[in-house]
């Protein structure tokens, strides 16, 4: 390295694969081990879910990675792929490849595939360009694809073109590589121009020697590299947990640091597969195995981020070669064990509150698949009526079915059907119910090899009408169920909270559909600790922490059992303790929390900015010192059509905005109008208000107006009460209307109802306001609603000194260049 003699010993963490929170943490615990480099995989899906919608945010955040390994001082690998495997959905490849591009074959010289890459490249690329080691970063090295050479296409012109692709960003700024299994199609993973290294775990001790002379006779000279040595193994679901001994881990390393290879654990930290991101394998009777939600991997540094005393080993080994750094390694952190938590049912998927849930239908004979809905996991309904059957039990047999299935007859369950267990038919008969119901789970796409995993069901559907003659059910209808998205789970939540269902069941297996349960954990700030959650007893599903999806559970098949939580993950706001923001209007000031507090805000309106570019924005507004954040909420963005189809994701994902506020330490004023001004179109009013009524009469006590605007609060405000500051959240005021004293009608009954209306949702959770010009005061305030005055520079002397009110919401600014 610069001229120097260079020996690494690197360890895998996935960024992706824990909470960001906790990611210095981590780091740290490698840097102690005596780790002078990190490998990470950049995994596509994660940056790039729907086409040209990217994420650099939470888990995404690899600037934010790397600016911390360089902070720490060490170096970093980078795997861009595209392809990486690492027991992800569909080997970290985006999902939608295949919707968009039907028939595409990846890692090849695919046109649509190449074009694809390149798009992909440019953005990412970009992104990670200032820590190239060359450009001043600490990025050493970018691998070439991945293990390309137990691909059965073995496309050499893919290979070179993937290299040059990446060298035109890369230049001479970092060192090009591949990784390959040492077996006899070693040489398909080779590319002219890029580094050669291998991987292997202690399972091949034996055949070290040997593989050091393969990669000689491909590549003479240089460094040796095992870029995967494994000090453990991924595991399945239906299978025993894979571990691997401590003292060998410890010794293979040894025998290769005197070789004077350079190493990477693979892994050093697994983490866990939150969501729907696990992967899995074409192995086993039925050609497939599940990857479990963890991802612990038997790893130095276990699933909770604690040392392992094989972490402790291989440290040891490493003190052997080179000088350790002077910090040590943190002790075990000492988890929390909370009380057991009451779930009650609250929804039942076949269900109209289920229905919310759905995101696309289809009617129609073709058996759609998942990719052809455009989802990307979740649960697929597919549901037909039954012809006359004249046997009894007649048999259902479901062909090419991907991957889980629960068959309904009406709403009883008959039985499971499993492309891993390669059980593909089951007795129905025909007295239960003469409408059929198939409920399909994606489990995993396969990350390894075979990269055309379709979901679904992708042959037909048969009946044995009479004995030897089945005949093949059309005419479904066809509904999708996501699960995925973190908003619509919440507002799921609000929708179905208060509810209790019925819990049909025979012997604890749910006879008439998946059922939701809700909880409350309550945790204050004394009591914040990271734990594993306990499904035991349970069957089969899927773990939500405010909105967020965990990950799959079965405890029944195993071998995992418990699913790592980590509160960190959760804003803070999921924190429940007594908080309150409140005026105390005896000594003029704002109370939060008892104490006394002045906020400098600043607006920004979300949705006058790209998504990715939020929280940079909020950084620089919390690194002026500002504290508190002013936004409004247009009416027209999230609801721009006379329909009931709202809009929260892209520039509408106001959530995520007040969590990014949230995570940079700022407080929320929010503007929810309806009315906003704000130099918009209509002030914010959606169009269709005119075109629908077209004597509506808005802003006022108009019958129409009123009942549209508590149908658009409805849906804003429950959106809204988890971010109230007494609920736990960011949000200390909310506004009633706008600058309404300035607008002719002063209505205030109108006034009287908005203000009733929002504190239907606020309670006292937050603090409720008026904005007006000095002025205009008197039919812009209203009862019980604290009052706030805007103003610019040229008037401020005049209005402080005449004005009772202390707080200015809104301060004009105006600069000429």
């Amino acid at each position: 390295m610069d001229g120097n003699k260079f020996q690494y010993v690197a360890g895998s963490f996935h960024y992706f694969r824990a909470f960001r929170d906790t990611w210095e943490d981590k780091l740290t615990v490698m840097k102690s081990t005596g780790l002078n480099v990190i490998d990470t995989y950049v995994e596509w899906a994660t940056h790039e879910p729907e086409p040209n919608m990217y994420e650099w945010d939470d888990f995404a955040d690899l600037p934010y990675f790397l600016e911390l390994t360089q902070k720490l001082g060490l170096y970093v690998i980078l795997r861009p792929g595209p392809y990486i495997c690492a027991e992800r959905d569909n080997g970290g490849l985006p999902y939608w490849l295949f919707s968009q591009y039907p028939g595409i074959r990846v890692r090849t010289s695919d046109e649509n595939y190449l074009n694809a890459v390149r798009s992909w490249y440019e953005v990412l690329f970009t992104k990670i360009d200032p820590y190239l080691y060359g450009k001043g970063g600490n990025i050493i090295m970018v691998q070439v694809e991945n293990e390309y050479g137990v691909f059965e296409a073995c496309d050499k012109n893919y290979m070179s073109w993937l290299k040059n692709e990446t060298e035109k960003y890369v230049g001479d700024s970092a060192v090009l590589f591949t990784v390959d299994i040492p077996n006899e199609r070693f040489e398909c993973g080779i590319t002219e121009g890029a580094f050669i290294t291998t991987d292997f775990g202690i399972d091949r001790v034996d055949e070290m020697e040997s593989i050091w002379q393969l990669v000689r006779r491909h590549q003479p000279t240089g460094p040796l590299v095992n870029s995967e040595f494994y000090p453990g193994w991924l595991t399945h679901w239906q299978e025993d947990n894979q571990r691997r001994d401590a003292d060998e881990v410890a010794n293979v390393l040894r025998r290769m640091l005197q070789d004077g290879a350079s190493v990477n654990f693979y892994m050093f930290f697994g983490g866990t597969n939150f969501g729907f991101t696990a992967g899995a394998n074409a192995w086993g009777i039925g050609g497939y195995q599940a990857d479990i939600t963890s991802y612990d991997y038997d790893a130095p540094m276990d699933e909770a981020g604690n040392p392992t005393m094989k972490l402790i080993k291989i440290r040891n080994v490493i003190g052997e070669f080179f000088t350790l750094p002077t910090i040590e390694v943190p002790e075990v952190k000492v988890g929390r064990a909370y009380p057991d938590l009451a779930l009650h049912p609250v929804a039942k998927l076949f269900s109209p509150d289920g229905q919310f849930l759905v995101q696309n239908t289809r009617i129609g004979s073709e058996l759609e698949t998942f990719e052809s809905l455009r989802q990307m996991s979740g649960l697929i309904l597919y549901e037909a009526n039954l012809p006359k059957i004249r046997i009894d039990p007649s048999v259902l047999t479901v062909n090419g079915l991907a991957d889980r299935a629960h068959v309904y007859q009406d709403n009883h369950f008959v039985g499971c059907l499993s492309r891993e267990n390669a059980i593909t038919r089951l007795p129905i008969n025909p007295g239960t119910g003469s409408r059929i119901r198939i409920l399909v789970e994606n489990q995993g796409r396969i990350n390894f090899d075979k990269l055309d995993d379709i979901k679904g069901i992708l042959g037909n559907v048969t009946v044995q009408q009479r004995v030897g003659e089945e005949e093949e059910l059309r005419n479904w209808d066809i509904s999708g169920y996501p699960l995925s998205n973190r908003a619509s789970m919440n507002e799921f939540v609000q929708r179905v909270g208060g509810k209790t269902v019925p819990l049909p069941n025979q012997n604890g297996v749910l006879t008439e559909g998946p059922v939701f349960f809700l909880g409350n954990l309550r945790l204050t700030a004394d009591n914040i600790g990271d734990t594993y959650l306990d499904p035991s007893g349970w069957g089969k599903g899927v773990l939500y922490v405010n909105g967020f999806n965990l990950g799959r559970y079965w405890p029944v098949a195993g071998p995992q059992i418990t699913i790592n939580e980590q509160p960190d993950f959760a804003e803070d706001f999921s924190r429940v303790t007594e908080r309150k923001f409140e005026v105390d209007y005896d000594n003029d000031t704002f109370l939060l929390d008892g104490k006394p507090f002045r906020y400098v805000s600043g607006s920004f309106h979300y949705f006058r900015a790209p998504r990715e570019t939020w929280r940079q924005k909020l950084r620089t507004m919390r690194a002026t010192g500002l504290n508190a954040v002013s936004t409004y909420v247009e009416w027209s963005i999230h609801n721009p059509k006379d329909n009931e189809q709202y809009i929260w994701s892209g520039m509408a994902d106001l959530e995520h905005f007040l969590d990014l506020a949230v995570q940079e330490d700022l407080l929320v004023i929010l503007r929810p109008g309806p009315y906003i001004c704000a130099e918009r179109d209509m002030g914010g009013f959606p169009y269709w208000l005119l075109t629908k009524y077209p004597k509506i009469k808005l802003r006022t006590y108009d019958s129409n107006y009123l009942a549209e605007v508590e149908k658009w609060y409805r849906v804003l405000m429950t959106k809204m009460q988890p971010y109230l500051y007494g609920n736990g959240g960011p949000i200390i005021m909310v506004q009633v209307e706008n600058e309404y004293g300035s607008f002719s009608a002063c209505d205030k009954t109108y006034m009287k109802w908005l203000r009733d209306e929002t504190h239907k949702y606020t309670q006292d959770r937050a603090l409720l306001f008026t904005t007006d010009g000095p002025g205009y005061l008197s039919c812009g305030s209203v009862e019980n609603v604290f009052a706030t005055i805007d103003f610019g520079p040229c008037k401020s002397i005049l209005f402080m000194n005449n004005s009772q009110s202390r707080c200015f919401i809104s301060f004009f600014l105006r600069a000429n260049f």
